[in-house]
């Protein structure tokens, strides 16, 4: 469904798999979300200029 919400805790896991240096495809895999929505949100984390551990914190 284009355009769904993902929940925190979706997000939570996208941060966390991302700080442990998996593949963007791998995550995919890993959490059943498109490639290009795990791409969306990474570019989303790197334009915040914070690193994956201080965004896991907040």
């Amino acid at each position: 469904m284009a355009n769904k919400p993902i929940s925190m805790h979706r997000l939570r896991q996208i941060l966390l798999c991302l700080s442990r240096s998996f593949s963007e495809r791998a995550i995919s895999r890993e959490l059943s979300i498109s490639r290009i929505t795990v791409s969306r949100y990474k570019s989303c984390f790197l334009s915040s200029g914070l690193d994956y551990e201080s965004l896991l914190n907040l």
